[in-house]
Order: C-alpha cells, then structure tokens, then sequence
C-alpha cells in the first residue's frame, strides 16, 4: 500500500503529532497511528555514553538522528477515510467513519486547526471541542437555545428603537467607559442645537444614526429593558 498525502495527514492528526514526522506503515495491520522512535542525541565517538553538551568537550562526538516516525496499520487507514468540510466559515477535516446521529443531530468527529473538534449539525451548526459526542451536542443545544433568544431579543429592539430612551447611565451600566461615553453625549448634544447641555436621553433610533457600532448597541441593549419584556 502506498501512502498518500491524505493518508499522512489524518495519521498525523490522529497521533497528535506537531513535528511533521514521517509516515510509515506498521507491521500490525490494524494499529491505530501512533508515535514511535527517540529524538536525535550524541555520544561519544565509541558511543558509550551519551553527551548533553557536545559542544562543550573539545573534540568531535557522535550525532545520532532523530527516528521518531508515525507508524499506522494499512487497514486502519482503510477504515478511517477523512474529508475536507467547511461549515459557518470553519474548515474542518473529518472523519467519515466517525459520523453518528444522536436526538436527530448529525455529528462528526475530526480536526480544526489540528485540534479534535465534534461537528453538531441540525437546523443550526455547532463546532465542540474534543470527541465526547454527548458533551458536544448539550453544548450545542445549550448554545442555540441562547442564539434564539438573543435573535427574538434583537428584532423586539430592533422594532422598539422609536420608543426606547437611552441615557449616560444605560451606557454605564452596560460597560462602556464613563469617558467615551461623555464625549458621545457632548457630540450628540451639539448635533441637537444644545452644545454643552447636560444631555439626559436620546431616543435609540437616533443614537444609532450617530454612533452604529457594539458600544451604542450594548447601551440601547440596556435601556430597552425597561419597555421590551424579558424572552425566556
């Protein structure tokens, strides 16, 4: 069996291996991809003792190369195809032996960025950390469950901007820093015909005409609170 570049790939991903090590085939024919062989190291010209410093003798010792190699079985790579996969901008290389369904969601073991990663895919999709299929699809549940509130949350705001008054203390409350927030407000205040005034609101839909950015949206977030009902 020849070995192909797919094929060193997925058993340097699956050993974990950082090193960019060769590839070889094992004499087991089943054995999962694993790291065999010692780091490089000198002896003496006899090779009798190994030397930690060899610059530091004076004369020539005996270097020894690194034989630290991935050894896999050809079945094991048989049995064990991977894939490219891009989903939500996120590429992906899976596993198509390790795809399973659990509470109707499709999931799939592989790598980003060499990292075990599980895919959740339903309506929504969801990249976990580690291979624990279980642990990944409560972590995705838990998260959708959030994106869905935070969405019906946006388009109650989004619909309420008119009615929604935001102050300098919404924009404190809601993290921004008490200086950025006072040159906002001193701005706002000038654009309104009032430089100087002691500017106590401004109605979010205005706000966002001036300043469209996270720091605006976190304070009308905060004062729409006060007229949108809490989403459960």
């Amino acid at each position: 069996m020849t070995l192909s570049a797919q094929h060193k790939l997925v058993s340097r991903l699956w050993a974990e291996d950082s090193g960019n090590h060769p590839v070889v085939l094992s004499e087991n024919n089943a054995a999962e991809p694993s790291q065999r062989g010692s780091r490089h190291y000198w002896t003496s010209l006899k090779g009798r003792s190994v030397v930690h410093c060899p610059s530091s003798y004076g004369w020539p010792m005996l270097y020894h190369a690194s034989s630290i190699r991935i050894e896999v079985g050809a079945r094991w790579l048989l049995a064990h195809p991977i894939s490219r996969v891009k989903v939500a901008g996120v590429i992906m290389w899976g596993l198509s032996a390790e795809i399973a369904y659990l509470r109707g969601l499709r999931i799939t073991l592989g790598w980003v960025r060499g990292r075990r990663t599980t895919l959740v895919e339903g309506e929504r999709s969801y990249h976990a950390s580690g291979w624990d299929g279980r642990r990944a699809v409560r972590e995705a549940i838990t998260a959708w469950r959030r994106q869905g509130k935070e969405e019906r949350e946006a388009l109650q705001i989004q619909a309420s901007l008119s009615r929604i008054w935001v102050s300098a203390a919404d924009s404190s409350d809601a993290g921004n820093c008490p200086r950025g927030t006072d040159f906002v407000s001193r701005k706002l205040a000038a654009r309104l015909g009032a430089p100087g005034a002691d500017l106590g609101a401004v109605r979010a839909d205005y706000l966002l005409q001036y300043r469209n950015d996270e720091y605006a949206w976190r304070a009308v977030r905060v004062a729409a609170r006060r007229i949108v009902p809490v989403i459960e």
